[in-house]
């Protein structure tokens, strides 16, 4: 469903100056030509065909076609001792990956950047771990060549320039609590929440410090070119202030929903989440239907498809889901994690961590609690 522009063009037939003058006719007003946008379109659930479908998982592919990037296999970690590091923070930028690690023996946080095209591999910084300068999942390199953090009390966002090491302060407020910051297309995103504040979401000029607080429940893969979701907030049923609708800047939903997480919206995809019963309802708005499947595991979206961990005797496998057939094909295996964790160039990557590595180390150094991490990068190159 595209949105819909319309303009009300008038064409007016204009005679020369000497015509008129000839003729006697006046010359007309100038035609205003406005731009008027049509209101949204509001859906009901009922509105929806509803379709009960099966939950089958299928160890073979649906015609995907992917790529496996094993972070902790690049030249960079060569003659590096697997236990002694953890990978953490994952960004993209183009044709870029870009990925920090911990390092336990050395106090060191260092980020590196993987090209997809040409399989290279770089360090791009390193720098001693203190209380200025925290662990890599609190930080992440913008243009290479700021690294921007939070700070220990996590009330303050700071920039570092990695070539003069000059620190300052971007964005700070007294009433927040920090949580996250992500980067995403030229954008650096604070997930943000507070004594006095619900949870919500900045955008910040990483250059000017201009901090704008999104109107929306941001989802932040909408900010990218690459990808079909889109910005969309969560408001009360006109009514019925139980129940909640999806509204976007194309239409709004009545879901006639209470508990329930939204997994991803499109311009004609709505994938919702029932929280009490673990399941799934998709909305397709081109075909005006409603898929309704259970789950006991698991699921997550992007660009209006359904991904899901299935945990069955060998271990969790990630299945890419298809709400219409009721049906799961196996993506990868043994994973004890997996989400969508953005986009290189125009496809979309998984992030998935092996539940028991080739390599399992017995002795892996723990920093934070947090164990020695084996991530795998999935692109998935067609069929999605």
């Amino acid at each position: 469903m595209k949105k819909i522009l319309s303009l009300l063009l008038t064409a007016a037939m204009l005679t020369s100056c000497s015509s008129k003058k000839s003729s006697g006719v006046s010359e007309p007003p100038p035609v205003d030509v406005t731009a008027v946008e049509s209101p949204i379109i509001e859906y009901n659930a009922s509105d929806f065909k509803k379709l009960e479908m099966p939950s089958e998982f299928l160890e073979k592919s649906a015609g995907i076609e992917t790529e496996k990037i094993e972070l902790n296999k690049l030249d960079v970690f060569k003659g590096v001792d697997i236990k002694d590091y953890r990978i953490n923070r994952t960004w993209y930028e183009g044709d870029n990956v870009y990925f920090s690690a911990d390092f336990s023996k050395s106090k060191k946080l260092k980020v590196y950047r993987y090209n997809w095209l040409t399989k290279e591999s770089k360090e791009l910084y390193s720098d001693d771990i203190d209380e200025t300068n925290p662990h890599s999942d609190y930080s992440i390199l913008v243009d290479e060549k700021q690294l921007v953090y939070i700070d220990a009390d996590r009330t303050c966002v700071k920039a570092k320039d990695i070539t003069t090491g000059e620190v300052r302060d971007v964005y700070h407020s007294p009433e927040v609590n920090f949580y996250s910051v992500n980067y995403v297309n030229g954008h650096v995103y604070i997930y943000e929440a507070g004594k006095n504040i619900e949870d919500r979401i900045a955008r910040l000029d990483i250059n000017t410090g201009k901090t704008e607080v999104l109107d929306k429940n941001y989802n932040l893969y909408s900010d990218k070119s690459t990808s079909k979701s889109i910005a969309w907030t969560m408001e009360p049923t006109a009514g019925d202030e139980k129940r909640f609708d999806i509204v976007t800047d194309y239409y709004r939903l009545h879901t006639g929903l209470s508990n329930f997480q939204v997994l991803d919206v499109t311009e004609d995809t709505v994938i919702l989440e029932w929280t009490i019963s673990s399941r799934v309802y998709t909305f397709n708005i081109n075909k005006m239907e409603r898929y309704q499947s259970d789950f006991q595991h698991n699921t997550f979206a992007a660009n209006g498809n359904l991904f899901t961990y299935y945990t069955n005797e060998t271990g969790s496998n990630l299945y890419y889901f298809i709400p219409e057939i009721g049906k799961g094909f196996l993506i990868e295996d043994n994973v004890s994690f997996a989400n969508i964790d953005g986009f290189l160039g125009d496809y979309p990557v998984l992030k998935s961590e092996l539940l028991i590595p080739p390599e399992d180390p017995k002795d892996a150094t723990y920093i934070g609690y947090i164990p020695t991490s084996y991530i795998n990068l999935i692109v998935l190159k067609k069929g999605v």
